[in-house]
């Protein structure tokens, strides 16, 4: 670094003595006289400027207008030269009518010459001394638009002066301080109208001189008072508004050459001159001011200071510069100080010393010094941009310094409450709340805000807290963080801070306790293959327990240790017991099944190993003994097991489901054998051997139907149709026989009748077996009924009025609508009164309607004729003791060896007033015990059932012949105990009643039936004059053979059944049935046939309209259209075009039977029980 030499007293006294010489008394006063010189030579430089403009602007005028014309007009002028002018003045006036019309707003730079406009004015004037008329009508039309012309371009001037006179430059409400624009304008607007005084016609048309004088009147007037008001401003002081009003005057300087000389000598020019030496001589004080104001740190003072100077123009560049980097080097030391003051902060702030509060004290102040300068624009504006940067973003700064140190604080308290040192955390957290009280409003930062909160929280919720952190539910962790060392913390935490610690102390306490008592529950609760490590755990945690837990929770471990030695014990021996049972059953399996889920879920693997081993084992026998048995019940019992095991166990042993699937491929197997054996019926000779096959087919079906086809199936459904074919072959091979029979009947063919004869008796016992089977299955059939009809039951509402059964059964419904009746005769003998109650007559039975399917069994000798008798059990332990004894005692054969035994004795007591009934019925169990062996029932389902008509009943009673028959079926275990305490007892007959007669109690009768031209006459009349039955149906009439044996199906299954009329084709006419009939055999061959007699469509439609039967056709072409609509349409039904090839084609069919069954049913209501049945069963689809 160079050093300046220092400058001796000596050599100032000489460079003062040098300046003195030439008039100045310091250093100081040329520096003012130099930059007064250069704001002198500035004003020249912009009036040059300002007149070269003006000149130039000028200059553009003239050049684009062109050079002046002449016109010379001779005073002995010929008409030529009349028209000439006429020419002339056009010409000349032509812009000038086009600006009128035009309206165009004029500015300085519009093309206009003043001479031009002047000669004009002149040249107008000697022509309105021409005589000629049209000339001087042209003259003065000329003139006036002339005149309007320079009228406007003056009113233009004169506005453009207002405009930059008042409105700009003298406009107190503007705020701009550059006025320079407005200066530039105005000068040159009023050079423009001072130079229209030039010529004399133009300046007197436009009144120039006027307007002149009296803007310059305005303007000596303005600056007599802008003068006053600089004066004024200058004594009070008021720096500002003497500067703006300073930049006035700088403005109208171009005023003053307009004025006139005496005003230009004394104008705005001298004015502004004169005010702004002393504006510059007021800011060099203030500057020395602000800058001890800086020094001292009062930037308040300093900011006031700085206000007086009104423009940095007016201060030395070395003052202006002096000042920015005092008032930055001042800012810049205050803001850091403040920082390190803050930073210093670190680590003093969770202590309680004096050395903090001054550092906080410090802090705020410092900050608020700052602020206050961040609000005085006057001090702003000597920044630079980096430090009004630093200080814009100081109180980010500051805020952030000091969010950093209150989070350490925070941090460190938070540790203490993570390390469980609730004191230190009090402690630390009233401290730092203090403090950020302190810094309210000089740290705003959210985060330090929500961590503060936060932690409060936690400490607020110190048992929450305490839970969070410890999982005392995990008894595996205590080792980690011991819950005695939490407690002695809250202990000690309580002892300094009070009640908030203690109910803390007092809950965690309890959540330690009931979690460790859950944790021994939880080890109960753990699969016993785990429960021993559970048990050790449990005995490890123990000892990070307080001491008062210890010791009961040690007994609790103690006893839980017992109880799984001993359950392990008797799952064991379960094990052993299942296996060691030869006779499995199904609770046995699921026994094993329900073992080895337990096993599983208790992880007791040895154990699960041992099951699968003796599970497989017993498997592989039973699979060995399908193959070997000969006794397909307990080859059957033997696949049950199988299938059982598969069901129960096979989740648990996978290897038992390969053993399913083989059963199940090996009874399949043997399923279609038998089958194929009733195929070959015509080939056997052996009868067992059939009714066997069929026997075993039974079994099989029936197992089958224990199956859910939903889940899985014994038979696939390719087994099924082949066994159907089999069966298929074996009917027809039957059938072809009892056809035989026919034959040879009518032919009277007594050899061929003595063979049919032998094979039928040959299978007569089988057809026995067959019949039964049949009956068994029957009430199958009414259930699939119903179901097939539900949609329309649902349809009329009446789903659950509609009921399915047998004849009996719906003798039982009547019987017992009012009230049962054998409930009301054994409770009358029960309680040995001697009268029944009287039922309710008062309910009111709603009408019924009776549906008879096949009415030729009802007319069968079975019913029709018959009785249906109810009977009742009397039973009691009194009665079955009695029945009992008897059944022990078989030997006795008389009433009175009866009547000694107990047993009697005491029924007699307890029944004594119906005693007679109980010695009629010893005398009929005496009876059967002789007989009931030879009754034909069968042992279903754990009853005795009998066959009644096509149906298996199992409410059917055959006096002590089915009491006796479940006493032998019990002896040989077929009959179940609680089947025989169910259905013995002592039986009463409670009437009789006539099948015939149940019909009458029904409103209406009505049935379907294949075999009605099968009744003989007698059975004819008793449906016709006893029930009524007179309209005979509706009719089928099928004019076409099917194609395929689906469609076959859909004609006979939906048209057969419902009676409907398809066709393909149009009914023939009358000669051609004729030449078709002669074609074919002649009459003498149709005489011998039931078609003697010729008919046509029409005869058989009088025959159906008599009889008031609707026929509904369906066409299925177009050719059989017309008859089938005129059919329909005579009787009242129903024609439609039928798509049987269509998918939907039978769906459509059976909705419009039924459509039409719910209309004829449904009376007055027909048309909306359609459209319900449409709305909710008929399927619809859409297109787009």
């Amino acid at each position: 670094m160079v050093r300046k030499p220092a400058v001796t007293e000596e050599q100032k006294s000489q460079a003062l003595s040098y300046l003195q010489a030439f008039g100045y008394g310091s250093i100081e006063v040329v520096q003012t006289t130099i930059l007064r010189f250069k704001i002198e030579l500035q004003r020249t430089e912009e009036d040059e400027r300002i007149l070269t403009d003006s000149q130039n602007r000028l200059e553009s005028i003239k050049e684009e207008n062109g050079p002046c014309e002449e016109i010379s007009l001779s005073s002995d002028g010929t008409c030529s030269a009349s028209q000439l002018l006429v020419k002339t003045v056009q010409d000349k006036t032509k812009p000038k009518m086009k600006s009128e019309k035009n309206k165009h707003s004029y500015r300085l730079n519009d093309r206009f010459r003043i001479s031009t406009a002047n000669n004009a004015l002149v040249y107008i004037r000697h022509c309105e001394q021409i005589t000629n008329d049209c000339i001087r009508a042209f003259t003065f039309r000329a003139y006036e638009i002339l005149r309007d012309y320079l009228q406007q371009y003056s009113n233009f001037l004169e506005h453009r002066i207002h405009q930059n006179f008042r409105d700009g430059i003298c406009n107190d409400a503007s705020h701009e301080e550059d006025h320079s624009h407005y200066s530039q304008d105005l000068e040159i607007s009023l050079s423009a109208l001072s130079s229209l005084s030039k010529f004399q016609d133009v300046s007197e048309c436009m009144e120039v001189s006027e307007k002149l004088e009296r803007w310059q009147q305005e303007f000596i007037q303005h600056h007599r008072v802008l003068s006053d008001k600089m004066q004024d401003y200058r004594i009070s002081g008021e720096s500002k508004e003497l500067r703006d009003h300073l930049l006035i005057a700088q403005a109208l300087i171009c005023i003053d050459k307009f004025c006139g000389k005496e005003f230009e000598n004394n104008g705005y020019g001298v004015l502004y001159r004169q005010y702004r030496l002393e504006l510059i001589k007021g800011c060099k004080e203030s500057s020395r001011t602000v800058l001890e104001c800086i020094a001292m740190g009062d930037y308040a003072k300093a900011d006031v200071e700085l206000y007086n100077i009104a423009d940095d123009k007016f201060l030395t560049a070395k003052d202006s510069a002096q000042m920015k980097h005092d008032i930055q080097r001042s800012l810049n030391t205050l803001m850091n100080d403040t920082e390190s003051i803050a930073n210093s902060l670190d680590g003093k702030i969770e202590k309680e010393t004096n050395k903090r509060n001054e550092i906080l004290k410090e802090i705020k102040e410092n900050v608020t010094a700052v602020r206050l300068v961040s609000s005085k624009q006057n001090i702003i504006k000597l920044l630079d941009d980096k430090t009004k940067s630093r200080l814009e973003n100081f109180n980010y700064d500051i805020d952030k310094i000091l969010s950093a140190i209150l989070l350490i604080g925070l941090d460190s308290i938070e540790a203490f409450i993570d390390a469980d040192s609730f004191l230190e955390a009090e402690q630390g957290m009233d401290i730092l709340i203090r403090v950020q009280r302190e810094l309210t409003d000089y740290c705003s930062s959210e985060d330090v805000t929500k961590k503060s909160k936060a932690l409060s929280e936690r400490l607020a919720n110190i048992v929450t807290e305490v839970l969070k952190q410890n999982d005392f539910a995990n008894v595996h962790n205590y080792s980690i963080n011991p819950p005695k060392y939490i407690l002695a913390k809250l202990k000690m935490a309580a002892s300094q801070c009070g009640g908030k610690y203690n109910n803390a102390y007092t809950s965690v306490f309890e959540i330690i306790r009931q979690n460790f008592t859950s944790a021994i529950e939880n080890a109960r609760a753990t699969p016993l293959g785990e429960r021993a490590t559970k048990i050790h755990t449990l005995n490890y945690a123990l000892q990070f327990l307080p001491e008062e837990f210890q010791s009961p929770f040690k007994l609790q471990i103690e006893e839980l240790s017992k109880s799984m030695v001993d359950e392990e014990k008797m799952l064991s021996q379960d094990l052993e017991i299942c296996f060691i049972n030869t006779d499995e059953d199904e609770h046995v399996i699921k026994k094993i099944g329900i073992l080895s889920e337990q096993y599983l879920k208790e992880k007791l693997f040895e154990l699960s190993s041992k099951l699968r081993e003796q599970s497989l084992k017993k498997v592989h026998m039973y699979r060995a003994n399908v193959q070997n048995c000969l006794d397909i019940q307990s080859t059957v019992d033997t696949i049950k097991k199988i299938f059982k095991y598969k069901e129960y166990v096979g989740a648990y042993v996978p290897e038992i489901e390969e053993i399913y699937k083989s059963t199940l491929v090996l009874t399949e197997k043997r399923f279609l054998t038998c089958c194929e054996t009733l195929a070959n019926i015509s080939l056997i000779e052996q009868t067992d051997l059939v009714e066997d096959a069929f026997y075993h087919i039974v079994v099989y079906l029936d197992f089958s139907d224990t199956f859910d086809p939903k889940v899985e199936v014994l038979f696939s459904q390719n087994t099924l149709q082949t066994a159907t074919e089999d069966l298929r072959k074996m009917c027809q091979y039957l059938y072809d026989n009892s056809k035989k029979f026919q034959v040879a009947l009518d032919k009277i063919n007594i050899f061929e009748l003595h063979t049919v004869m032998i094979i039928s008796k040959k299978w007569d016992r089988f057809l026995m077996i067959i019949n039964k089977c049949r009956s068994k299955n029957n009430e199958v059939l009414s259930t699939r009924d119903k179901k097939d009809f539900i949609s329309v039951f649902q349809a009329l509402g009446i789903e659950d009025r509609i009921e399915y059964g047998t004849f009996n059964k719906l003798c039982e419904q009547f019987l017992n609508e009012k009230c049962n009746i054998r409930e009301k005769v054994s409770d009358m003998i029960v309680n040995n009164n001697i009268a029944l109650t009287i039922a309710d007559r008062r309910t009111r039975i709603r009408p019924k309607v009776l549906l008879i399917d096949e009415v030729d069994v009802f007319l069968s000798d079975q019913f029709y004729g018959a009785t249906y008798t109810p009977a009742v059990y009397l039973r009691s332990p009194s009665i079955k003791a009695l029945l009992d004894s008897i059944w022990q005692t078989r030997t006795l054969k008389t009433l009175n060896s009866v009547k000694a035994l107990p047993a009697y004795r005491t029924c007699a007591t307890q029944f004594s007033n119906w005693m007679f009934l109980f010695d009629e019925a010893i005398k009929d169990m005496i009876a059967a015990l002789q007989s009931f062996k030879g009754s034909t029932y069968i042992v279903h389902s754990d009853k005795i059932v009998y066959v009644e008509g096509e149906s298996m009943v199992d409410n059917v009673v055959r006096g002590y012949d089915t009491i006796w028959a479940y006493y032998f079926e019990n002896e040989k275990g077929t009959i179940s105990a609680s089947s025989l305490e169910t259905n013995v007892g002592i039986i009463i007959n409670c009437g009789a009643f006539s099948y015939a007669e149940m019909p009458h109690d029904f409103a209406y009768i009505a049935g379907v039936t294949g075999t009605l031209k099968t009744l003989a006459k007698s059975e004819k009349l008793i449906l016709t004059n006893v029930y009524n039955i007179k309209n005979g149906g509706i009719h089928v009439i099928q004019t076409f053979f099917s194609k395929e044996l689906s469609e076959e199906y859909q004609i006979m299954g939906r048209g057969a059944r419902h009676g409907d009329r398809v066709a393909d084709a149009p009914a023939k006419d009358i000669e051609a049935i004729k030449r078709d009939r002669n074609a074919n055999g002649g009459e003498s061959y149709w005489n011998r046939t039931k078609f003697k007699e010729p008919t046509h469509f029409t005869i058989q439609l009088e025959k159906l309209k008599n009889k008031k039967i609707p026929v509904h056709a369906f066409y299925l072409d177009d050719g059989a259209r017309d008859n089938f609509e005129r059919i329909a349409g005579e009787t009242g039904g129903r024609c439609e075009q039928l798509n049987i090839s269509s998918p939907g084609g039978a769906e459509f069919l059976t909705n419009v039977v039924t459509e039409e069954v719910l209309r004829k049913a449904a009376g007055n209501q027909g048309d909306a029980a359609v459209e319900l049945y449409r709305t909710k069963y008929v399927r619809k689809a859409f297109t787009s």
